[in-house]
């Protein structure tokens, strides 16, 4: 029977035991658990008893392990610390953990936490306020499912450092990702696109987006690109790109996966525009003198710094407006060269070679419009030739 100890103010101290371990020694669970102090005292014991039943049967099944107390907030910064990810990816954990996760739930013990506690969180995301380019003033399912991902992350790896033995984010469903397909141009809004590009007049900037529509490749891989990455006419990339706090926008030591590490073969147009430039940032960096930023960076400032991340997209976003052109966003470029390298009949390991992507499954499910359109044009290509060859028969 669990011990109870009122501290007043809502706050329950609960002591569980259960038998002795092999040394002798007295396994026992302690947990502080809060309630709502405005309850009366006999209303507050009702709920901690609840909480203190669950407790425990769930370390008599060794779901909870009697080990040091480590708060969220504290298994949180021990996992960015340690786990082996990108600059980037450990920068938008950081900016997730920050922002949602840790104010809600990183002074409660990860041996605390429970599936009935999380769900109660994500139930809240759902209603939470979202940024001002959300259309619905809410989070989407694709947020929350980012959310979800990243607070199972941190579990994983409390699981993995003994603090708890079964992760509680297991017991709950993913949020749904009611995120729409991917956005991508139609063969007459491209060629507009291409023209707009083209009238710019900005070496640099036709060609990094002109790169971006041929190539494939994801906006901070063009960011991090060298060009020493450019043997002939073959892209080796190999970087990404990353902001820095208080540094900027930095080349990252690998791209965003190991299989994003790929030779892109660069369309002839494509690299006339990028040998141009090459002239023309010579010419600038011999004009700016000493104060040019000695980088090999393809694309970057008047000072020969590296271009941040979030310039390609606002520069992006002016070029449809003026040109009067559907609003995409950036992504919408190597989604709409993958849907183009689809439509014209490539498999789907080629395509997925092409984007770096991990596995063809993930190629599969992002562009299933594609693929689906391009199942119908083989369906009536095979039945023109079939029809065509059985009319010269007769």
């Amino acid at each position: 029977m669990p011990c109870l100890e009122n501290y007043g103010n809502g706050t329950w101290r609960v002591t569980i035991s259960a038998g002795y371990d092999a040394k002798g020694k007295k396994k026992r669970l302690q947990r502080t658990i809060h309630v709502d102090p405005n309850k009366t005292e006999k209303a507050q014991r009702r709920e901690v008893e609840k909480t203190a039943a669950a407790l425990e049967t769930d370390f008599s099944r060794h779901v909870l392990t009697d080990s040091r107390i480590v708060r969220l907030e504290t298994a949180a910064a021990e996992y960015l610390a340690h786990k082996s990810i990108s600059a980037t990816t450990r920068e938008w954990y950081r900016v997730m953990l920050d922002g949602r996760i840790l104010p809600a739930l990183g002074k409660y013990a990860v041996q605390d936490l429970t599936p009935a506690m999380l769900r109660r969180f994500f139930k809240d995301l759902e209603l939470a306020p979202a940024g001002p380019r959300s259309k619905s003033g809410t989070l989407s399912g694709k947020s929350r499912k980012h959310y979800f991902a990243v607070l199972r992350a941190v579990l994983n790896f409390s699981v993995k450092s003994g603090y708890i033995t079964v992760n509680p984010m297991a017991a709950l469903d993913a949020p749904p990702d009611d995120t729409p397909e991917a956005d991508f141009y139609e063969p007459e809004e491209w060629s507009a696109l291409l023209d707009a590009l083209d009238g710019l007049g900005d070496v640099m900037w036709t060609a990094y987006y002109y790169m971006a529509l041929y190539t494939c490749c994801r906006p901070g891989e063009l960011i991090g690109a060298n060009w020493t990455d450019i043997h002939g006419d073959v892209f080796h990339v190999a970087h990404g790109a990353a902001r820095v706090k208080g540094v900027g926008t930095v080349r990252t030591a690998a791209p965003k996966t190991q299989s994003s590490i790929r030779d892109i073969v660069i369309p002839a147009e494509v690299l006339a525009l990028l040998k141009k430039w090459k002239a023309e940032q010579a010419a600038y960096r011999l004009k700016f003198g000493d104060g040019w930023i000695d980088s090999d960076a393809i694309f970057t400032a008047d000072d020969g710094k590296r271009i941040d991340l979030s310039t390609p997209t606002q520069k992006f976003q002016k070029i449809l407006k003026a040109n009067g052109l559907r609003h995409i966003n950036l992504y919408g470029l190597r989604h709409t060269g993958a849907s183009i390298l689809i439509s014209s009949g490539r498999d789907v390991e080629s395509v997925a070679a092409q984007l770096g992507h991990s596995t063809p499954v993930l190629t599969l499910s992002t562009y299933s419009h594609a693929f689906e359109s391009a199942k119908r044009e083989n369906a009536e290509v095979i039945s023109k030739i079939i029809s065509s060859s059985r009319r010269r028969s007769v």
